[in-house]
């Protein structure tokens, strides 16, 4: 992908179909306002890659001092105004991010604001209104006069972008002209539909997806590794998983008709985020086995969860996770990441092969190329993300 630096000035095909995140709204995808000069442009928002001589400890914290030698570069995003983000729209996150890499792997340390830590994402609880288990949302709810009466459940997320092949425009804009808000027939009930696919076939973006309920509850140790293509559905548009085991599965099952949870920690006493699959082998994750006829739950220990008990109806304090973790492989698991919350910053920290050989993943294989990549915020949204213009990586020499 050897590049020069090229005009900021995107045709105005470029600009009606790949320049944002709503084409009917005219976001325009440069959402930190640093609209400069080409030259400027790249210059402001160039990461330099710093070269090391020793391996690094992917813990969450960026301790090792090498960190400390290397200057990062700034982003501020913003969440676009637009039906399909309604009640996220305008938040502001600002952050920063650094780069090493040695003879076999990149290594990468984001840095940014969320004022809330969030996990809890679409627990089960148990409606007495209904008679039956349900989930949380993962949408705000609002009242008559629009203001939010219900913040939505989900967890935080970190996605960062890159061309797997040339994709038109991701350059100039980054990962904005893959995006795609309200477009018959893909406009779901209510709005909701926000879509991501490339325009044109044989573009592929590589996708680095940090979920920190489902791979990143500091167990999992890695960051899915998804990416995103022309072949859109109406579910999912053209994001796909690399091929592998993913890191989490849906923690349902069916008995006598009815969905409940398909795993329950019975000695829990307090809220926890995700089972994973060494809980369930050791036992302190029980499988739901059977239903009683008040909707009460049968363990496979023999345990009865009481559904009168208030902890397991709506904002109960053990009311199970909707997923259940376990260990990815395949080209799924080539991301190694782990993240930690504190004093209102998450802190991930990153490690990938820089040559996978994957056709879905970006390849490093130039040290003399540069890189251009977006930033994707998530800040207990499913769909709704913050962005920045885009960011260009080099590698020091």
């Amino acid at each position: 992908m050897k590049r020069t630096i090229q005009s900021l000035l995107i045709t105005s095909l470029l600009v009606m179909f790949s320049t944002g995140c709503d084409r009917d709204s005219g976001f325009d995808g440069l959402t930190d306002g640093d609209q400069n000069p080409p030259d400027e442009q790249v210059l402001e928002g160039t990461l330099t890659a710093l070269k090391s001589s020793g391996s690094m400890t992917i813990d969450g914290n960026g301790s090792e001092g090498i960190w400390a030698q290397v200057e990062p570069a700034f982003f501020n995003a913003t969440v676009p105004d637009i039906p399909a983000f309604t009640g996220y729209g305008n938040r502001e996150y600002a952050g920063q991010v650094k780069a090493v890499y040695d003879d076999q792997n990149i290594y990468m340390l984001f840095q940014y604001n969320d004022g809330t830590y969030s996990t809890n994402r679409e627990p089960w609880y148990f409606d007495t209104a209904s008679g039956k288990w349900t989930y949380e949302s993962r949408y705000p709810q609002f009242n008559e006069d629009g203001l939010i009466v219900r913040k939505g459940f989900y967890e935080d997320k970190l996605s960062v972008m890159w061309e797997a092949t040339p994709v038109e425009g991701f350059f100039e804009v980054g990962c904005g002209v893959a995006c795609h808000v309200g477009l018959s027939p893909f406009q779901s009930e209510g709005g909701k539909s926000a879509l991501k696919y490339t325009n044109s076939f044989g573009e592929v973006m590589d996708m680095w997806h940090f979920k920190y309920t489902r791979s990143g509850g500091g167990w999992a140790r890695s960051m899915d590794d998804q990416y995103t293509d022309w072949g859109s559905t109406n579910k999912n548009g053209g994001r796909h998983g690399d091929p592998g085991t993913s890191h989490y599965s849906s923690n349902k099952t069916t008995i006598n008709g009815m969905s409940v949870p398909k795993y329950v920690i019975p000695a829990a006493s307090a809220q926890y985020s995700w089972i994973t699959s060494d809980q369930i082998d050791s036992g302190e994750a029980q499988a739901v086995v059977d239903l009683q006829s008040d909707g009460s739950l049968v363990l496979a220990n023999g345990t009865v969860i009481d559904v009168s008990n208030p902890d397991y109806q709506r904002d109960g304090i053990l009311n199970p996770p909707s997923i259940y973790s376990r260990t990815p492989d395949g080209d799924r698991a080539d991301i190694e990441a782990t993240a930690q919350y504190g004093g209102g910053i998450w802190t991930v920290e990153i490690r990938r092969a820089l040559v996978t050989g994957s056709p879905k993943d970006v390849q490093f294989d130039d040290m003399t190329d540069t890189y251009a990549f977006g930033i994707g915020i998530f800040d207990n949204a499913g769909i709704a993300h913050a962005t920045s213009s885009v960011r260009y990586l080099k590698f020091a020499q």
